[in-house]
Formats: structure tokens, sequence, C-alpha cells
């Protein structure tokens, strides 16, 4: 599920689309293979390392159950907010919801 390829990721910046919410933001784009994958981004200034990874992996989570259900494969790339890292999970989940849902991903 882990979007790598520095040049897929400048295609998904260059190209993607983009929703914003408190959380943060998100750029996506039809994937090129048969699951959706993604790249997560934690800025240093949003706190501590073991507070970052506790987020990014909520953020993982929550993403592996989301694509489940969506039909066609996407790449995202996620970039966090601060409001991300002091969220709880199911903040998390339904705000990560509402951003793929605006960016077209979810239906």
């Amino acid at each position: 599920l882990r979007l790598g390829s520095h040049r897929r990721i400048r295609e998904v910046r260059a190209e993607g689309r983009r929703a914003e919410s408190r959380l943060g933001g998100v750029l996506i784009l039809p994937g090129e293979t048969a699951d959706s994958r993604l790249c997560s981004v934690f800025p240093r200034h949003l706190g501590t390392a073991v507070r970052r990874n506790h987020a990014r992996r909520q953020v993982q989570e929550a993403f592996r159950g989301l694509v489940a259900g969506v039909d066609a494969p996407w790449d995202v790339i996620f970039r966090a907010r601060r409001a991300c890292v002091e969220a709880g999970f199911e903040s998390i989940v339904a705000g990560l919801q509402r951003l793929l849902r605006e960016a077209g991903a979810m239906e």
C-alpha cells in the first residue's frame, strides 16, 4: 500500500486532484497498479518522532480500511497538519473519508 516511486509521486503532485481539510491535504490520481497506494508526509514541525509515527500508523490503517470499499485503485499523497497528530483514530477515519470523497476517489 506504499507509494514509493519518486517518478510517480512527482506525477501525482503535478496532475493530481486536490482536497484540503483541518487534518491535512490529499492529492489523488488514478492508480497504475491493481491496489491503491498511499504516500504520507508528516513534517518535523508537527511534533516528536513518536507522535508523528503514531499518527502515520493511524492514517495508514484508516486508508487500508477505506480503500477496501473502492472499486478503482488510486495513488494518494496525504500531507498532515497538526490537527491530525492530535486527533483520535475515529476523527482520522472520518476526515480521510471526507477528503477522499471531495477529491473524487469515493462516492
